[in-house]
């Protein structure tokens, strides 16, 4: 008996301390960068004094009005990137982060919160939303953009004011969407017929790209009469981001033994190496001194971002210049905004920069003076602009930045992004009336033209026209299919324009504006239709593949530029189009192999390549790799393919029209 009272005794102690344990594993806390630790003791519900409340977008948009007793912070990308001490309309709360809410007087817990230091939330996830999303069942799925072209791996929402169809093609699938239900699926990989929906007066259609991650599960469970919830007009006011440095003022190999460029046996401009971020103060010079490969911002006195792209850029007096190379530039472009603040460590060679409200009325103000700047500069160069007109655009401007103000002060974030987007614009069209244009400038566009009557095109090139556009270069064919009545038998005129010869309309349209008309022709990039038509003039790889993949897995079909064949039925093609339409000019794409990559599966490999190059040097091309004897010459050979084809075509429509 007593054993037993011992085991019960032993086990109930046991139970104690696990239901201990557990409270304690289930308790969420927040953990700030100087090591303070708080207890949070609730998530999205009311506020109570002493209380530590963390508010998701689950709770809605907005916090509640609060007093000033209340301190809340906003923290995203585990970074407080804002505090806000106007409650009048309570704290926007982030789609990608949360808010941090204490109603009390712990002022401990207050001054413990600095703007740019990390927090980690403990024991409790927070869901992150994209700006731009649909939501079908519990699957959120990011919209890359609305009313543009649908290109590789994205999803694309289309409203009534895109036109009448999205005019997408082949390579994806699309869901018509009305009062929130779909009510229509196009997904045909068999046919590869256009995927092309009509767009509802009263909904939309959301195009998915075959290479989107997204494209095959949406396959697997969308079906006619889901519900979907769209939501489209989120905004991002916050940003925060972290990362570190690799040199600061870079003068030798020395300071930066990664800038050695092995190619050309000397260091990288501005001693920046690829995959690097460098730092440049005003002790290093006037510039950065980099090449054009990378993404700079100059960092004024005050920390904030003064000017934002390009590369050399000037170094500011008592500024910095932050420089990014490859993933780095890419991580630059991502989170250094105009406006933005930068926290600099140089213990740790760590840049932090942080995004916030009030960076918007930064982002204008430094807007403005860059398009006031470069009137300066025009006026002391005597450029012969429209002063008069720069000058009104500016006061436009500036005009807005008291609304900018007030919109910032009642926490109407969506309105003050709208007017300081206005506010840029304005500043830019300043800045570009500032530049002295000549007539022999080349001002083009490359157009897929999808328009199928004469009033789109007139819309078009009166758009193009007001952007003073004065080359239009319009691509002649695509998915097999051209843009006019052909007699070749195997480039169709496309049913897309329903028998509109939109070549004769863009050439008629244009001229009559002063406008000039170049086809834009893709040689040997053709795709599956024409290679299905003619499977002997595909190229081949070394594996023997008929196609070119890229990384996201979608093949890219090209004819074989050494065929003679091939060569016969493009200058057909050309000469056609030179007969038959009075273009200004041809501008050729894809006037080359596919890319080679490492060589592992390059082209040209087909019996009639590899035959022509074994009766010139008695080789197979097969045999050879990298470095081989011959190898340099196998490369040689195939340029002079692609030298020769261009010398004959050139040469014939010339001939044809030398002018």
């Amino acid at each position: 008996i007593l054993s037993i009272f011992i085991v019960v005794i032993f086990m109930m102690q046991i139970n104690v301390q696990a239901n201990a344990a557990d409270d304690v594993v289930a308790t969420s806390s927040i953990i700030f960068e100087n090591g303070s630790t708080y207890s949070i003791d609730l998530v999205d519900e009311e506020r109570e004094l002493g209380k530590v409340v963390i508010y998701t977008r689950d709770f809605g948009e907005y916090t509640k009005p609060f007093s000033k007793d209340t301190h809340e912070f906003v923290v995203v990308n585990n970074i407080v990137v804002y505090k806000n001490t106007n409650g009048t309309k309570g704290t926007y709360i982030p789609i990608d982060g949360y808010v941090i809410s204490y109603t009390g007087y712990n002022r401990e817990f207050i001054d413990n919160i600095h703007i740019g230091e990390e927090a980690t939330l403990v024991n409790l996830e927070t869901l992150t939303l994209p700006e731009k999303y649909f939501k079908l069942g519990d699957l959120i799925i990011p919209i890359d953009d609305i009313n543009s072209h649908r290109d590789t791996n994205q999803i694309i929402l289309y409203d009534p004011s895109y036109g009448k169809s999205t005019k997408t093609n082949a390579w994806g699938m699309e869901l018509t969407v009305v009062d929130d239900v779909v009510c229509n699926i196009v997904d045909d990989n068999k046919t590869w017929v256009d995927n092309d929906s009509r767009i509802p007066s009263n909904g939309v259609v959301i195009s998915i790209h075959s290479g989107n991650p997204f494209y095959n599960k949406l396959r697997e469970i969308v079906k006619v009469g889901d519900s979907v919830k769209i939501s489209v007009d989120n905004i991002k006011p916050y940003s925060a981001g972290k990362i570190t440095y690799d040199a600061l003022n870079p003068m030798s190999l020395e300071d930066n033994p990664f800038a050695w460029n092995e190619n050309k046996g000397e260091p990288y401009d501005g001693f920046r190496g690829p995959d690097q971020m460098i730092i440049y103060d005003s002790n290093y010079g006037g510039y950065t001194g980099t090449n054009p490969y990378g993404y700079e911002v100059a960092v004024g006195v005050d920390d904030k971002i003064i000017k934002t792209g390009g590369n050399n850029l000037q170094i500011p007096d008592g500024g910095y210049v932050i420089s990014g190379h490859g993933a780095k530039s890419r991580w630059l472009q991502n989170y250094a905004r105009l406006g933005s603040t930068v926290m600099l460590n140089k213990e740790k060679n760590e840049v932090r920069i942080v995004f916030m409200p009030d960076s918007y009325v930064d982002m204008a103000m430094f807007s403005i003076k860059s398009a006031q700047d470069s009137l300066d500069l025009a006026k002391a160069q005597y450029r012969d602009i429209d002063y008069d007109n720069v000058r009104k655009i500016i006061d436009k401007a500036k005009s807005k930045m008291r609304d900018a103000h007030e919109l910032l002060d009642q926490g109407q974030y969506k309105e003050l992004i709208k007017t300081v987007n206005d506010i840029q614009n304005d500043a830019d069209q300043a800045c570009y009336m500032t530049f002295g244009s000549t007539k022999v400038e080349n001002r083009a566009v490359w157009h897929r033209p999808r328009e199928t009557s004469i009033s789109e095109v007139k819309k078009h090139l009166d758009m193009l026209q007001d952007t003073n556009i004065n080359i239009i270069y319009l691509e002649t064919y695509w998915n097999g299919y051209s843009i006019y009545p052909t007699a070749n038998d195997i480039m169709k005129h496309n049913p897309l324009y329903r028998g509109f010869d939109v070549m004769a309309a863009y050439i008629k349209e244009a001229h009559a504006r002063g406008m000039e008309v170049y086809a834009w022709v893709e040689n040997f990039l053709v795709n599956q239709n024409v290679a299905e038509k003619r499977p002997e003039w595909m190229i081949m790889s070394r594996k023997g593949d008929n196609f070119f993949m890229d990384s996201a897995g979608v093949k890219y079909y090209y004819m074989n530029p050494a065929l003679p064949e091939v060569h016969h039925f493009l200058s057909e093609l050309y000469k056609e189009l030179i007969k038959k339409y009075d273009i200004d000019g041809i501008q050729f794409d894809y006037m080359r192999y596919p890319e080679s990559g490492d060589y592992s599966n390059d082209f040209g490999y087909d019996p009639y390549t590899r035959q022509l190059f074994k009766d010139y040097t008695g080789t197979d091309p097969i045999s050879l790799s990298v470095g081989d004897e011959l190898w340099q010459k196998w490369c040689e050979f195939r340029v002079n393919i692609i030298n020769s084809f261009a010398y004959r075509i050139i040469s014939e429509v010339k001939f044809l029209k030398p002018d």
